[in-house]
């Protein structure tokens, strides 16, 4: 029969701790000694091919001894999943073994449902299970720190800049940064911390380090250095206190901004996640505490309803522990399979690569069986038996040996060190390095849309937010039993990039405001036409003018043959001699299908590809040779960020067909897209912006070289590329 309870348990009220430590300087300093080693003296970063100082986890494992190794133990006894009658048939065989080996207690892990389950049935029979203690595993809580910062992160475009540098692919970024892909996730947030860190770091740290600073840094980057004299310089850094005081004051050189601030929060959420990753492979066990107290408010504050509400009380319980099971702790609440160093892993991850089935780890079932469908069958046959014994036996007899951690090889120190040097490059490529003091309106980092007022606003006070929602909930329902912890807890909606203030679709509000446009532009060109003479004003009447651009063009990317075409014959193949120069207005998007490279040119000279910076090449050559007698070329352009125009209806229809139209990030290097791929791209109206943003770019330098004068529109922004002064319309 399941198990099945009338009351649910409530767990105890937990004493309330006298000190709180949520300080994880300690993280940020190693990260910044880190950095500064894989840069030479002048802070520059070294060519990609030359670096010899792994990655994080790599850089530490070389400064770690080794560890005690833990012997591991593939079991499966469950079949069914891990409900509350499984967890408590494991409880009271638990209780049995406890007493039998006469063990003072035992630690029982799960992710947060099995947890939860735990903590409820200690509740419910609090005499018969006081000697377990529940704990909720760490590799999990790191996956759900990784989720927390991809939802205050989601849309700002973070993704897309580590899919421009070439960090992760684009079908994969999502899941990473979700905490989806453990590994490529943490490895992506290392990358971004450290280009930021590296840029900041060459401006205010390089001239102010010591010189036994500096010492310590070249033992370090000298690879030839015995381990422990590198390990020896390595906690002289840690415990220099000039270092440590300007790792502190780092940012008070830098101006208080919205970018700014939003960015730094970026720093310390990933600086606890950091260190809580760090803490689990060195078993340092205050650091872990003080990492999930930096990280609770964050984790109140976008994850309210999981951990959000089970993790202050976990914590709390933490702060509580007996003295006998904190010093278990320091020494053991991770252990090494493998007694490499630096190789220490969390009890859960243990679990995911021994004892669950469902676990696809390398080191798990799935590679031990080497066949998906007999983690299907509960049965096994004499080949199974022996492919775990060999496993078994393969871990518990393995030998020291000299053997590099992964990040160590020089195939991936050199992609590591290139994703970094790309990622400042795409930052500065799009002019949205968070720190910049000539930039400081909070933006996207890759297509620059500003946000709201209130995206600002809720940004800035999140933290403080999740603090004090956080000291209420502890308050109301871990140090006091006010309101049961099991309470609905009241939704905490936080505003972000991609989930900003939800706007209806204005259709009715639309068509007014076409209609009112259509007659605003009618009556400035009557006026205008009867001053000029230029054209027959019955014929052009005839013909519809708006003021904001209707499609030119069908679905398949041939012109429409519509009054707006006619209109443009008749303005534009009836020639005028001007004696005058002239202001031409410039419609790009027509430019941009104008532009599109023929198969003749394809077929450069130099027999390379043909590249975006051949495309941007030939439309301006087509503007400029257009208009050669103009004093100033208006080049106007459709904005991408509103939230619904009258192009949508046409946009939609373009659309129709293709299920997916991938982000494109260009480049002027990059190699231009087939005819097929360039219409489908520019169906979607983030690639157009960033079309738009690259073009803008190439004319701001072309401006500099030729007499007339350069102004680009993007709807009611515009710069006068020749000056770069913005000017009001």
């Amino acid at each position: 029969m399941p198990y099945r309870t009338v009351k649910r348990g409530e767990p105890p009220i937990r004493p309330k701790p006298t000190t709180v430590s949520s300080s994880t300087e300690p993280q940020r300093q190693r990260s910044i000694i880190h950095a500064l080693a894989r840069a030479d003296v002048n802070g520059d970063r070294p060519v990609a091919a030359e670096q010899n100082i792994p990655s994080y986890n790599g850089f530490h494992a070389g400064l770690n001894m080794w560890q005690d190794k833990s012997k591991a133990y593939f079991h499966t006894s469950y079949n069914q999943p891990p409900d509350k009658s499984v967890v408590k048939d494991v409880m009271d065989k638990l209780v049995t073994i406890i007493a039998t080996k006469h063990m003072p207690f035992a630690f029982l892990v799960g992710d947060h449902p099995v947890y939860v389950l735990i903590t409820l049935l200690k509740a419910e029979n609090p005499s018969k299970f006081s000697a377990i203690v529940p704990f909720l595993g760490p590799f999990h809580t790191q996956c759900v720190m990784m989720s927390a910062i991809y939802k205050r992160y989601k849309g700002s475009e973070l993704g897309e800049v580590l899919v421009a540098a070439g960090v992760i692919a684009d079908g994969s970024v999502d899941r990473a940064l979700k905490g989806k892909h453990y590994k490529r996730g943490l490895r992506c947030l290392r990358l971004m911390y450290e280009a930021l860190m590296c840029q900041l770091m060459k401006e205010n740290l390089g001239p102010d380090l010591a010189d036994e600073t500096r010492e310590n840094l070249d033992i370090l980057r000298d690879t030839s250095q015995s381990e422990e004299s590198r390990a020896d310089a390595h906690v002289a850094l840690e415990n220099d206190a000039d270092l440590k005081s300007l790792v502190t004051n780092m940012f008070t050189h830098v101006e208080a901004s919205d970018m700014a601030n939003y960015w730094r929060d970026f720093l310390s959420m990933t600086d606890a996640l950091m260190q809580n990753v760090h803490a689990v492979h060195i078993c340092n066990w205050d650091e872990y505490v003080s990492s999930l107290r930096a990280m609770l408010p964050w984790m109140v504050a976008y994850d309210n309803n999981r951990y959000g509400k089970w993790l202050p009380d976990f914590w709390a319980m933490l702060t509580a522990l007996p003295a006998d099971q904190v010093a278990f702790l320091r020494t053991d609440f991770t252990q090494s399979i493998t007694g490499n160093p630096y190789s220490n892993m969390a009890w859960d991850m243990w679990i995911e690569c021994t004892m669950n089935k469902g676990s696809k780890m390398k080191s798990g079932w799935l590679s031990i069986l080497q066949n998906e469908k007999q983690l299907l069958v509960h049965s096994r046959n004499v080949n199974n038996v022996a492919q775990i014994r060999a496993a078994h036996n393969a871990l518990a007899n393995r030998k020291k040996t000299k053997r590099k951690h992964t990040e160590c090889g020089p195939k991936r120190m050199r992609e590591d060190e290139q994703c970094v040097q790309d990622l400042v490059e795409c930052m500065h490529e799009f002019d949205t390095f968070p720190f910049d003091t000539a930039s400081t309106t909070l933006r996207t980092l890759q297509s620059a849309m500003p946000a709201s007022d209130e995206l600002v606003a809720d940004f800035n006070s999140a933290h403080a937010a999740g603090e004090k929602k956080l000291t209420h909930f502890l308050e109301e329902r871990v140090f006091n039993k006010n309101t049961s912890l099991h309470a609905p807890v009241p939704l905490c909606k936080r505003l972000t990039f991609a989930k900003a203030l939800s706007k209806e679709k204005p259709s009715d509000e639309l068509k007014a405001k076409a209609a009112e446009m259509e007659r605003s532009a009618l009556k400035a060109m009557i006026n205008l036409v009867e001053g000029s003479q230029l054209v027959n004003l019955p014929e052009l009447l005839e013909h519809r003018i708006v003021e904001e651009c209707v499609p030119l063009f069908n679905s398949n990317g041939t012109f429409r043959k519509t009054q707006k075409s006619m209109l443009v014959q008749k303005l534009s193949l009836e020639s005028v001699d001007l004696q005058e120069s002239y202001i031409a207005l410039v419609d790009m998007g027509m430019i941009w299908r104008m532009a599109t490279p023929s198969a003749e040119d394809r077929r450069t000279q130099d027999g390379n590809p043909y590249k975006w910076s051949d495309y941007v090449h030939k439309l301006s050559s087509i503007i400029l040779a257009r208009h050669h007698n103009a004093h100033r070329i208006i080049c106007v352009n459709d904005p991408y960020d509103t939230a619904y125009s009258t192009k949508d209806d046409e946009r939609d229809l373009r659309v129709q067909g293709n299920t997916h139209v991938p982000n494109t990030y260009m480049k002027l290097g990059d190699a231009f897209p087939t005819a097929r791929m360039f219409k489908t791209l520019l169906c979607s109206s983030s690639n157009k912006g960033r079309l738009q943003k690259m073009i803008c770019s190439y004319l701001t330098d072309l401006a500099q070289s030729v007499d007339v004068e350069i102004v680009y529109s993007v709807g009611s922004h515009c710069t006068n590329l020749s000056t770069d002064a913005e000017l009001q319309l």
